[in-house]
């Protein structure tokens, strides 16, 4: 009798103390059905109808999704958001992996603990400070390229953001070296969970240090690549800040995003329920590809816990 009253009591207070946590969760979960997930339903709802953001929606069904496949102007966003979020994962995936094999290499703790604050440091920059110090880099008549090409003798030869066939690939350079503070961290933290043991071995075997990364390493981080490539699929797709900051979209449409032609859409032309429209497809285009990934790329930890 007394295991069952104590067990009972034992119950009661994970009870009262799961209601206690799930008491001081609804504020947090309110304010995220509010901000993220009313949105999004209200995107999906208004996709589908005539709407200034004022007045009463007018549904008109696949209209905006017509509009869109006729729109030039989009169609050529969608080009510019492949090419921008193919080189957004490659540069959000190779150069840090190189950064982080390196520091991981390196003998001394206080050197790697250094090497890591180093990389860190910029993030606390904002972004718009550096897109501004890039508008300068490539000012065509005094900026840093162009010095660059005067001291060599060498005449530049485009207006880089002002080149309409060359603009959309210097925005996409702005960036170099490329090596993320954050993706560094996070593929430093899969390579300190690899069993230095599993290293040691390949080690006696032979295998020299490329050998080491391509057949022991790149396997043990397809959880660190598949979160990183996912975060670049949904930046290269859903960014446009770049663009809004340095080029507005030009010269002519040369740059312009899905993003960036959704905002004009709603913001400047009060065309509500086509930037809607806009923002759906964004959305299940990101979807499938996050489930594709997701699927494709699961780690040999996940296959063993299945």
């Amino acid at each position: 009798m007394r295991s069952r009253f104590a067990a009972g009591g034992e119950r009661g207070r994970l009870l009262r103390n799961s209601l206690t946590a799930y008491v001081f969760l609804i504020p947090t979960f309110a304010l995220i059905v509010v901000f993220s997930y009313y949105p999004a339903f209200s995107a999906l709802y208004h996709s589908f109808t005539e709407w200034n953001g004022f007045a009463a929606p007018r549904f008109i069904l696949f209209e905006n999704f017509e509009q869109m496949a006729s729109d030039r102007i989009m169609l050529a966003s969608l080009r510019n958001m492949l090419i921008v979020s193919g080189w957004s994962l490659l540069m959000a995936l190779v150069p840090p992996l190189i950064v982080a094999e390196l520091i991981d290499s390196l003998r001394s703790d206080r050197a790697q603990y250094w090497y890591r604050l180093l990389f860190v440091v910029p993030i606390v920059v904002p972004l718009v400070v550096t897109l501004y110090v890039w508008n300068f880099i490539y000012d065509p008549d005094i900026g840093l390229v162009k010095s660059i090409f005067d001291s060599f003798g060498w005449e530049l030869e485009t207006r880089m953001l002002g080149d309409f066939n060359n603009a959309l690939y210097f925005l996409m350079l702005i960036g170099f070296p490329f090596a993320s503070g954050v993706n560094v961290l996070i593929y430093l933290a899969g390579l300190q969970n690899i069993d230095q043991e599993v290293r040691d071995s390949a080690q006696l075997d032979g295998a020299t240090a490329l050998r080491r990364v391509i057949y022991i390493d790149l396997p043990l981080l397809k959880g660190q690549i598949r979160l990183l490539g996912i975060l670049a699929l949904i930046g290269g797709i859903q960014g446009f800040q770049a663009q809004y900051v340095l080029t507005d979209g030009g010269p002519g449409y040369a740059t312009m995003v899905p993003g960036l032609w959704m905002y004009r859409q709603g913001y400047n032309y009060s065309e509500m329920g086509y930037a809607s429209a806009i923002g759906t497809v964004m959305f299940i285009l990101i979807l499938i590809l996050t489930i594709f990934s997701m699927h494709r790329f699961r780690s040999q930890t996940e296959y063993v816990a299945d």
